[in-house]
């Protein structure tokens, strides 16, 4: 569809038509469920769903997408009764299902054509041109859903009355997302490469979940837990068009891995420049960074990156652990909370990248750049007076572990005595607390906020003291 519309200026002889392409999309769905619960101990539910989506051609806009689930309280079972003594609860449970999504790239069905090339003069007098028209990218004639095919195990238990265990365990197969298919075709098509469902990425990981509450005698009350989280996928299949070197390789890869050169060092004098590759991306002096010819051509450009590090946008591991005691109503807890397996790429400007577009420098860089005298123990490249191409480049320099473990929060509390309540004769609870938050952090990137290192003002931390009253 397109939506056009016309200018027509006051005391103008011409009028000016335009337009621009205009989508109108819609989706439907249809889903049926059955549920089955036997004696409390055996559960099974189904569910089939129809979904159909606009933005497909016709004949494809509608698929099914099926999904199982079942369930077993182990400790219902006659042959369990002997746990009885150590085991409260036991259920053990699975699923399975298909998923879907109708998101597409933009004007992936249309057949895309550009201005450029030569120009042509089409009057008598040469004065009016207009360009040759050039055929883009090739209509794509995929048209199915992107699907993700889930598999979920886990458990659930609690022991001794107080101790809770909840761990679930999942694989996830996505296929048929949509991707830039050049690997599937040859400069001969003559058309960029149109998009197709060809990509496939697999997930796995689990969670673990663990809680103790307990009360000990009549005034204390206790209580701990954790939660450990591991997710891990790699690109099964992504159409790549072939490289030239192994090292430039996605496929194969976790979704947004980094990629850079790898840093060998600082440049030591006019010497170690000669006898080292060609560094194309600026010229270097000493001072400057030094890169690995990872392919063994002689010149160190673009075709030398390779993965490194982790995701900078989600780390693989995350973990938190609690803990609380209470007596007599006054009482402390905390939480905490970390990750692991996560990068940073440390780019901020004045702070790692100092004196672009006028930009400040941190004392963190000013005392650890490199200058001949501190060539041994430098962390930094030399200052530079303007942007500097070559050390700017994403590379394991500027990698950093960005792992951290941080106090979330941290509770002091009072919970007013019930004689108290009853006497107001309006409270039925009241309690008093100081509360902190983000109190402390344990990382490696010292000088900033691991979660927020790129910006231009620090995390805040707080103390906040405050009063509940329940009426």
């Amino acid at each position: 569809l397109y939506h056009a519309y016309m200018d027509l200026m006051e005391g103008n002889t011409s009028a000016t038509v335009s337009g621009s392409p205009y989508t109108d999309t819609r989706s439907m769905s249809y889903f049926g469920r059955v549920n089955y619960d036997f004696n409390e101990t055996y559960m099974f539910s189904a569910i089939l769903r129809a979904d159909g989506s606009s933005v497909f051609a016709p004949g494809h806009r509608w698929g099914w997408f099926p999904s199982f689930s079942a369930g077993w309280v182990v400790t219902n079972e006659k042959f369990m009764e002997d746990t009885q003594s150590w085991l409260d609860f036991l259920k053990i449970r699975g699923s399975v299902g298909v998923i879907n999504s109708d998101n597409f790239p933009d004007d992936y069905y249309w057949q895309q054509t550009y201005e450029g090339g030569t120009t042509y003069a089409i009057n008598a007098s040469y004065t009016y041109n207009t360009s040759s028209w050039v055929l883009g990218q090739w209509a794509s004639t995929s048209n199915r859903h992107e699907k993700a095919y889930k598999y979920n195990i886990g458990l659930d238990a609690r022991l001794f009355k107080d101790f809770e265990i909840t761990f679930d365990a999942y694989r996830e197969h996505r296929a048929d997302i949509w991707v830039e298919s050049s690997g599937n075709y040859s400069v001969v098509l003559g058309f960029d490469a149109p998009y197709e469902n060809g990509g496939i990425v697999d997930s796995w990981g689990f969670e673990l979940g663990l809680n103790y509450r307990k009360r000990l005698g009549k005034d204390w009350k206790i209580q701990a837990g954790a939660n450990f989280a591991l997710h891990r996928n790699e690109i099964k299949e992504q159409m790549e068009e072939p490289q030239i070197y192994d090292n430039l390789v996605t496929t194969g890869n976790p979704l947004s891995s980094t990629y850079g050169l790898i840093a060998l060092g600082f440049f030591e004098d006019e010497d170690d420049i000669a006898n080292s590759p060609e560094q194309t991306f600026s010229t270097c002096v000493p001072g400057d960074i030094k890169y690995k010819d990872v392919n063994g051509d002689g010149i160190i450009d673009d075709n030398d990156q390779v993965k490194m590090g982790f995701s900078t946008t989600a780390p693989e591991i995350y973990y938190s652990f609690n803990i609380g005691a209470e007596w007599k109503g006054l009482g402390l807890t905390a939480m905490f909370q970390g990750t692991a397996r996560y990068s940073a790429v440390r780019n901020t400007s004045s702070v790692w990248w100092p004196l672009i577009n006028d930009t400040n420098i941190s004392e963190e860089y000013y005392n650890h750049r490199w200058t001949e005298s501190t060539a041994e123990t430098a962390k930094y490249p030399r200052l530079s007076e303007a942007s500097n191409e070559n050390n700017y480049q994403t590379n394991t320099l500027w990698l950093q572990d960005r792992s951290f473990l941080k106090l979330r929060s941290v509770e002091l509390y009072w919970n007013l005595p019930k004689s108290f309540m009853q006497k107001t004769k309006i409270l039925s609870g009241a309690k008093l607390y100081v509360r902190g938050v983000d109190l402390a952090c344990f990382d490696h990137i010292k000088v900033a906020d691991p979660e927020c290192y790129g910006a231009t003002a620090p995390l805040t931390r707080s103390i906040v003291t405050g009063l509940t009253l329940n009426f």
